[in-house]
């Protein structure tokens, strides 16, 4: 009986386990998940125009109040307001819907 040598045997081993099969492609659940992270990736650019828009609407309100227009300043720092808490249940609700995708228990939910 013949012997083979170490060498010869771990290449048949590698080459052997090159032939397993290949790895499948992304089903339809990695497809669904991809395309949920791009889908909450355009809210998160969304939230970040919105927090942008406030503090356009802040820089606003304070070169009014400093003109001494107060009407035009409260206009403006009531705008940036509205818009702050528009940014903000937008990302609370952005964190609920990223729990339910990844199955994530959360503690707690809602604002305080």
């Amino acid at each position: 009986m013949s012997r083979k040598s170490p060498g010869s045997l771990i290449a048949m081993i590698c080459l052997l386990s090159a032939c397993g099969q290949a790895a499948a492609p992304p089903g339809p659940e990695m497809a669904r998940l991809q395309q949920s992270v791009l889908q909450k990736q355009e809210e998160l650019l969304q939230i970040h125009l919105d927090l942008d828009s406030a503090a356009l609407e802040i820089a606003e309100a304070e070169q009014m109040a400093q003109s001494g227009n107060c009407s035009g300043a409260e206009f403006h720092a009531a705008e940036s307001y509205r818009m702050l808490r528009k940014a903000d249940d937008s990302i609370l609700e952005l964190g609920t819907e990223l729990q339910a995708l990844f199955n994530l228990d959360s503690g707690r939910s809602g604002r305080k």
